[in-house]
């Protein structure tokens, strides 16, 4: 399921123009080897997009769907406007993830330490959650 769904993220995010207003380059770090930018405002525009929101009756993708509302509190179609994702190098499973939309941020972040591999930083004085990134 995993697999699918990034596929199709990654096909919708090829055949949308590039919106550079939408990407706040300035939130991504310097030394990023690699990033992802998903408009999800203009993905829902798009005929690609209304495709696929109106051919969403897979039943993995309903009760994937169905967890993030109940368990975070949140409607992924119409809550997200835009996510980032970079990471500094290729190898490996560190990657920053920039969510923006319509989001409960302690909801979010009750859910992210129930993982035991949560963990919090601070980069001078800016906590690295959730709440700190939308502050």
């Amino acid at each position: 399921m995993k697999r699918v769904l990034f596929v199709a993220l990654m096909a919708i995010a090829a055949v949308q123009p590039v919106r550079a207003a939408s990407l706040k380059v300035a939130t991504v770090d310097a030394a990023a080897r690699w990033v992802l930018h998903i408009d999800m405002e203009g993905v829902l525009q798009s005929q690609m997009g209304k495709l696929v929101v109106a051919d969403a009756t897979n039943r993995q993708f309903v009760a994937g769907m169905e967890f993030v509302k109940n368990n975070l509190g949140l409607d992924p179609l119409k809550d997200v406007t835009s996510a980032t994702f970079y990471g500094t190098r290729y190898e490996g499973t560190d990657v920053v993830g920039i969510i923006r939309g319509n989001l409960n941020p302690d909801r979010i972040t009750g859910f992210l330490k129930l993982n035991e591999s949560y963990e919090e930083v601070s980069l001078d004085g800016f906590r690295g959650t959730l709440q700190g990134i939308m502050d």
